[in-house]
């Protein structure tokens, strides 16, 4: 599925899903794939309701709207994944018209807890309203050709960061900002 068609499919679930959270982003990896032309595996929601303390509720609301939802995890653990980010609820998993989507209830607001704690820079962008939104960080990445580690949220931290690694085979990485900013000192 192409990236426009994918984009397509996007908005169709987040104009459903505004009614029950207007705050809610498209973030990371979608929105980055997006900006390099690339198709997406999935689309990662990302929502703030502290109100829908239930998985039942939540799964109601959405199917009421056509969108059929599986919860990760149980309603007392989450997923194994997302472990070590305590701002991470509960993630319910959904195809849509042929197109993997996650759900995923913050503690936090969305705009707060979620692109500021993304664990690489490259990962730093979102997507609403038909726009992709970028980051400092996120240029950064993309001028220096430059992955940095600023956040260590994933508890699978070295398997996330060489997964996305694989994406970006012509991008050097980095721990930090400092061992950049060396690099680019030593390098010209």
């Amino acid at each position: 599925m192409n990236v426009e068609k994918q984009k397509k499919l996007t908005d169709e679930v987040m104009n459903k899903i505004f009614p029950i959270d207007p705050h809610s982003i498209v973030a990371g990896g979608a929105p980055r794939d997006w900006y390099f032309d690339r198709p997406a595996n999935d689309i990662d929601i990302y929502l703030y309701r502290p109100d829908l303390q239930t998985s039942h509720a939540f799964t109601s609301i959405l199917n009421s709207v056509g969108i059929a939802v599986r919860q990760r995890g149980s309603d007392n653990t989450n997923h194994p994944l997302y472990e070590t980010n305590s701002m991470i609820y509960k993630v319910f998993d959904s195809k849509y018209k042929g197109l993997r989507f996650q759900f995923i209830f913050m503690r936090e607001k969305t705009f707060t807890s979620v692109v500021p704690t993304f664990p690489l820079n490259i990962c730093k962008i979102w997507y609403k309203n038909g726009t992709i939104h970028t980051t400092k960080d996120f240029i950064r990445a993309v001028t220096h050709k430059a992955i940095v580690k600023v956040n260590t949220l994933y508890a699978d931290g070295d398997k996330y960061i060489n997964k996305v690694l694989g994406y970006f085979p012509d991008y050097k990485y980095y721990y930090s900002y400092e061992a950049l900013a060396a690099y680019l000192l030593d390098n010209g």
